[in-house]
């Protein structure tokens, strides 16, 4: 008497052809290009005209922090900009699908 769920005994399964590997299967996440935050961000600019072009942040989230005295372009649609203590900055922001956020500016 066996367990119904239980194990061929090795004798009866070198009677079995083994079955074909798969090639592993490939998720839409595998496939999707990585994205660098750091392409989203200006840092730490002073006295410096800088921007994004349209194509170049194509709807991802914006940040803008720590800036001074410079002018600033997005010139690209994004889903969100937030924009961190900024002093003496003229910054132009092109469509935003969601909100925008200024702090300590």
């Amino acid at each position: 008497m066996g367990c119904l769920f239980s194990k061929r005994r090795k004798g009866k399964a070198s009677e079995q052809t083994p079955e074909a590997e798969e090639p592993p299967k490939q998720y839409s996440w595998d496939v999707r290009d990585k994205v660098d935050p750091k392409d989203y961000m200006f840092n730490g600019l002073k006295n410096q005209t800088v921007g994004r072009l349209p194509g170049n942040v194509s709807g991802q989230r914006f940040v803008i922090q720590d800036c001074e005295n410079c002018n600033i372009y997005i010139l690209d649609y994004s889903a969100t900009a937030t924009i961190d203590d900024c002093t003496n900055c003229r910054i132009f922001l092109g469509p935003i699908k969601g909100s925008v956020f200024f702090r300590d500016c």
